[in-house]
């Protein structure tokens, strides 16, 4: 039986791998699928070695931590390479995991190595691009202009489109001549289950667990009602204009020093 292994490291990476999968099963039901990923990945019938929320850290001071679990994760989806011998490994997106298994891969198996949705790094340590080329055999690009940068530095490369626009395909392509604003906003709230006139609020935490700590909070104390008076701050008093200020009664006692103008002659 032939056997493709992935690694989805976070969870747009595992969104991206669950859909190629789907594509694969329909074309090749006789091929088996295992790695790194999470739920989507398991229902679209892949089986997990390591599951991707043990990859969930963000910085350096959350990374030490849990450095013992991402060395786990590591070994565990190593000995899952040299047991079930795939003959393709796709990577999907995740640099910091996916290029040193790259290299893994490369050193220990024949394995050939796709690299979907290959990481920015135009934007972001374009270094990286030199182990991009010598350890993938092919990439996926997800924006036009990265297949062109990476086809100058040598890297075999081709055009996917990115999944998260083709999943609005057939939401432009029910657009309408002349449809009205509201119309489409009514639209698209439907095809994606959305209460049409309710006002919505969008939420974006970040992946890693120590910033969605901190932030829970915030968004805990957001959902409170806010129509409840707040007490006015003391340095905000107004000041009680029946009494006189020491200031004004200092200035009623004194004796006053601006000269007095005579009358003109």
């Amino acid at each position: 039986m032939v056997t493709i292994l992935l690694s989805a490291g976070d969870q747009s990476g595992e969104a991206h791998a669950a859909a190629l999968v789907r594509v694969l099963r329909a074309r090749l039901p006789d091929v088996r699928f295992v790695g790194l990923g999470g739920a989507l990945m398991r229902a679209a019938g892949v089986e997990i070695i390591v599951d991707q929320r043990e990859l969930a850290v963000g910085g350096l001071f959350e990374l030490i931590p849990e450095l013992g679990r991402i060395v786990g994760a590591w070994r565990r989806l190593s000995r899952a390479l040299a047991e079930t011998r795939p003959e393709l490994v796709v990577l999907v997106d995740s640099g910091g995991f996916n290029l040193p298994f790259a290299g893994r891969v490369k050193r220990t198996t024949g394995a050939n190595i796709l690299y979907f949705i290959a990481p920015q790094v135009w934007a972001w340590r374009p270094g990286r691009i030199r182990r991009l080329a010598a350890r993938a055999d092919r990439i996926t690009v997800g924006l036009p202009f990265e297949r062109d940068y990476h086809a100058s530095q040598g890297v075999r490369v081709d055009y996917y489109g990115h999944p998260l626009v083709d999943a609005f395909a057939k939401l432009r392509a029910e657009a309408r001549p002349g449809e009205l604003p509201a119309e489409r906003r009514a639209r698209v709230r439907g095809a994606l289950g959305l209460p049409v006139d309710s006002s919505l609020l969008g939420i974006f935490p970040r992946r890693d667990t120590r910033r969605r700590r901190q932030s829970s909070g915030s968004h805990r104390a957001s959902r409170k009602p806010t129509s409840a008076a707040k007490p006015r701050s003391p340095s905000r008093a107004r000041p009680n204009r029946s009494a006189a200020s020491p200031r004004e009664g200092a200035s009623s006692s004194m004796p006053s020093t601006s000269r007095s103008r005579s009358p003109a002659r």
